[in-house]
């Protein structure tokens, strides 16, 4: 099993990641349920991943190469994450991980990023070869660590941190919904995209195991 730590880096404004949480042997395929719509994932592997390498198998049929999934109108054609790695806020904006032949900003699914997808059926999004979170693992929002040049704080402490984080939330598949220590969930699985506000420029989010 790995243990492994994430360190987030954050810009001012929104933030679409993804905490990495301890994996299973990184041959392991990861299963991801999808549902009609729009969903909200992560990506948590150590292991980048090309779209070709991903699959997809709508409810009651045969699994689907990516690619034959969106010509068969099963999926949206790329997944969109936000780059918020700009040095201005104006320079930051969603890009697109596509299969090549689409020419986008990137074939491949990178380590700690929170994804997109809209599917026009639900079904499952299989991962090959990226390992997964121990089955039944989640990491709670109050154990995240909050790191700026003066130092680290525990993200609930709004005093010491000058309350640098001002929200997360998640999507529960229908709307956004709030990710606190007093929230229903407080809770954050591996493959799961969540969004961070961040109050100002260059900080980092921690996850220990």
């Amino acid at each position: 099993v790995l243990n492994t730590t994430s360190y987030i880096s954050l810009n001012k404004g929104w933030n679409l990641v993804s905490l990495t949480l301890k994996n299973k042997t990184l041959g392991d395929d990861k299963n991801i349920t999808i549902s009609q719509g729009w969903n909200l994932i992560g990506y948590s592997s150590e292991t980048e991943l090309g779209v070709e390498d991903a699959f997809y198998t709508p409810d009651g049929e045969a699994m689907e190469t990516w690619d034959l999934a969106v010509a068969a109108g099963d999926v949206y054609g790329y997944a969109a994450y936000y780059d918020s790695a700009s040095a201005t806020a104006s320079a930051r904006k969603y890009k697109y991980t596509a299969s090549a032949s689409l020419d986008m900003d990137s074939s491949d699914f990178v380590e700690d990023k929170g994804y997109w997808i809209y599917s026009n059926t639900a079904g499952t999004l299989t991962m090959a070869g990226v390992g997964g979170s121990v089955e039944g693992e989640t990491f709670d929002y109050d154990d995240l660590i909050v790191k700026n040049a003066t130092g680290e704080y525990a993200i609930t402490d709004v005093d010491g941190i000058g309350k640098m984080i001002t929200a997360v939330k998640y999507w529960d598949g229908t709307r956004f919904q709030d990710l606190d220590e007093w929230s229903a969930k407080n809770n954050i699985s591996s493959f799961e995209g969540i969004f961070v506000k961040s109050s100002q420029d260059n900080i980092t989010l921690i996850r220990r195991g």
